[in-house]
């Protein structure tokens, strides 16, 4: 069964179609990168299928039944989110915010427990985090408290993950190191579905891409497919030449 499938999904905001029809089915074990230029609404259109934000038409399939139906609590397990912009009046230490990402798995007034415990600490390790536990959030650098957020998604354990820019912030080595975790839980049964800007990084990680053109249109499928000189190039508005090395291919703006 798919993890989440979209079923003549049309999605607008400000008068504008971010997409119109769109059918398109999430598998386990598939990485996909949603790509476009700015504006074009991929945060948009991520909220959507999160089921933040209302759709104009069609359906949204989460493990098989409308994602309307599914309580707060429970979508929580089953999907996890990556917000583009976080805020908190009330910063805490690290290890309690990664330990928010087990809220959904807890009952009303149950404290999180060793095993709670020790799933937060894998994800603040897997984020090179681990020695920053007792520090409070908000005195991390920018990249810190993006590796932060996406700890405590991970500590949520969702099937799905949703997330927005999740290597924004990030220097070289950590956009590696957070691409290739992420490449690995889909190949570990899980599916991501992540916003990118580099063209590059979904090329190398991602297996499936939807790429949005604007003004509703869309491409959707196998990344090796999908992105190509001519789409890219359409996509973006500028003239993009794919180029190959060692068997990989990457693409050059001109």
């Amino acid at each position: 069964m798919p993890l989440l499938q979209c079923q003549q999904l049309n999605v607008r905001i400000a008068g504008q179609s971010v997409c119109e029809q769109l059918d398109l089915s999430i598998e386990p074990g598939q990485c996909w990168a949603l790509l476009g230029r700015n504006g074009v609404g991929k945060t948009t259109l991520l909220h959507s299928l999160a089921g933040l934000r209302p759709i104009h038409a069609g359906n949204i399939l989460l493990q098989g039944r409308s994602l309307a139906t599914w309580p707060k609590r429970e979508r929580a397990r089953a999907l996890g989110v990556l917000f583009q912009e976080r805020s908190s009046a009330f910063p805490s230490r690290v290890l309690e915010t990664a330990l928010i990402g087990r809220h959904p798995h807890l009952g009303p007034w149950q404290a999180e427990s060793s095993a709670d415990l020790a799933i937060a600490r894998r994800a603040l390790s897997a984020m090179e985090l681990s020695d920053l536990e007792t520090r409070l959030s908000d005195t991390l650098s920018g990249g810190e408290q993006q590796r932060l957020a996406l700890a405590a998604v991970l500590t949520q354990d969702p099937a799905l993950l949703l997330l927005d820019e999740p290597v924004n912030h990030l220097d070289l080595h950590h956009q590696i190191q957070v691409l290739t975790l992420l490449q690995a839980s889909a190949g570990a049964g899980k599916a991501v579905v992540m916003s990118l800007h580099d063209v590059n990084l979904a090329t190398r990680f991602c297996s499936h891409v939807l790429l949005l053109h604007g003004g509703g249109d869309y491409e959707c499928g196998d990344a090796s497919t999908i992105l190509n000189s001519a789409t890219l190039t359409r996509a973006y508005g500028h003239p993009i030449r794919q180029i190959s090395h060692d068997g990989q291919r990457s693409f050059l703006p001109l």
